[in-house]
């Protein structure tokens, strides 16, 4: 690639990253999951196969096993549009985003049976290409080397693999929403930024508290009102289009499509039972055994610490998302139980969050007074947990509180203990390798060997 710019070896590099991220989550989706994907599935094939949402004249037995007895109990995940056809009642995001997907297949496939593959397939590209603006977005702030790490640690070693990947959950719409956010922020290309945001908004309609935190921090650091009205503006036109798909599917005008959010909040207060209650919810986001962001994602915590530190030398748009995701999150829990229903392992609500943290983090995290031993252990560690559950859809334990979905597998099977002592050793081993002062020699030395 000698020949090649730098900004077109980049380009290279980031399509490789995608390709490898697509690979492995094209080959770990889930052949079963949470009926909330299935009914985004079910209805982005009906969508693609006939262009009709309606479900009214859908034979059951087209449908995969562990969806058609949900005929039977259509309270639990359809509405009813104005004319009194049934459609399931998802975010516009998570429905229309396979929909491209199904048609094609309903052009190559004459089966009637409806198949989860396009919508998995779909759900895989989406996140790889996440991962992929996220290296892009690392790359104007740290080296080459420091961004394939951070997006490749936000790939594998979270529940970016063994949730957004997996299928066509919400969160796989917002975090690339999310991740074009900074890919254009860090180009200063507002534009683009505010369409990312409204990718975003597609899929959670709360996502607009990050696009406001994006242009209004970043517009009062720089003094530049352009910046808001750009993000702001932009992001608007999604919210349109959000609006026009919802009374298409569902004869209202809410973004947030089936989803009356007020309504939802008061049935979620009364779910989650008072102030007390609510302090659980918020706490659980964060510390829950099988929910919460820190048990999952240890390094987080380390990533805290560097980002107090370091808060005056980070990017002012990196601290713009941060913020964002942050308060996104605390709304997340303050309107919504925040175990996020069963069928995945890890959590989901603290994507988001995820998602927006790691350009700050990634920065901060390169002068942590950490060692570098730790943080390694810590990326490698995360990975294999992420891994079992990634490639077996048994492990997951479904009890917040109770246990951890990982530390159950562990001790299921007690080998993987020393798999895992393994991994962690050898990643510190070669990380070790790779800083000596003869590796760092070697590297410097081949550009002119050659």
């Amino acid at each position: 690639m000698r020949h090649l710019s730098s900004l077109q070896r980049l380009a290279v590099q980031g399509g490789v990253l995608f390709g490898i991220c697509f690979g492995i989550f094209a080959m770990t989706t889930a052949a079963d999951t949470s009926h909330d994907v299935r009914g985004a599935h079910v209805q982005a094939w009906r969508i693609g196969l006939t262009g009709d949402p309606s479900l009214d004249d859908v034979d059951p037995a087209l449908l995969t096993a562990g969806f058609q007895e949900r005929f039977s109990t259509p309270e639990e995940w359809l509405v009813e549009q104005p004319d009194g056809d049934l459609v399931v009642g998802r975010s516009p995001g998570v429905v229309a985003a396979a929909v491209p997907a199904y048609t094609v297949y309903s052009w190559v496939s004459d089966d009637p049976v409806m198949s989860h593959l396009p919508a998995r397939l779909t759900a895989a590209a989406l996140a790889a290409g996440a991962v992929a603006m996220l290296f892009l977005a690392l790359s104007t702030v740290v080296s080459r080397g420091a961004a394939l790490a951070g997006s490749s640690v936000f790939a594998f070693a979270t529940p970016v693999w063994s949730v957004a990947a997996d299928g066509m959950w919400t969160h796989t719409v917002t975090i690339v929403g999310i991740a074009g956010m900074a890919y254009a922020a860090a180009r200063d290309r507002w534009v683009l930024a505010g369409l990312f945001g409204a990718v975003a908004i597609w899929g959670r309609a709360h996502c607009a508290l990050i696009v406001a935190a994006l242009g209004l921090v970043v517009a009062a650091r720089r003094r530049s009102w352009r910046v808001c009205l750009e993000v702001g503006g932009t992001s608007a036109v999604g919210v349109v289009l959000a609006s026009t798909w919802s009374h298409w599917l569902y004869g209202t005008w809410r973004p947030s499509g089936p989803y009356d959010v007020a309504a939802y909040a008061e049935n979620s207060s009364e779910t989650v039972g008072g102030l007390a209650g609510a302090l659980v919810n918020h706490l659980g986001m964060w510390v829950s055994p099988d929910r919460g962001l820190f048990v999952w994602t240890p390094v987080a915590l380390l990533a805290v610490l560097a980002i107090g530190r370091s808060r005056r030398t980070l990017p002012d748009w990196s601290v713009a998302l941060l913020a964002g995701g942050l308060v996104y999150t605390v709304v997340q829990a303050q309107v919504s139980p925040y175990m996020g229903g069963d069928g995945f392992y890890g959590y989901r609500h603290g994507l988001e969050v995820l998602t927006a943290s790691v350009p700050a983090a990634t920065v901060a995290l390169r002068s942590a007074r950490a060692p570098r031993a730790l943080l390694v252990a810590l990326c490698a560690a995360q990975a294999c947990v992420i891994a079992l559950g990634a490639v077996s859809e048994g492990f997951t334990a479904n009890e917040p509180w109770q246990t951890n979905s990982a530390w159950r597998a562990l001790n299921a099977a007690p080998t993987l203990w020393l798999v895992l002592a393994l991994a962690v050793g050898n990643a510190v081993l070669l990380s070790r390798l790779l800083a000596s002062p003869r590796a760092r020699g070697l590297s410097a030395a081949a550009p002119r060997a050659q």
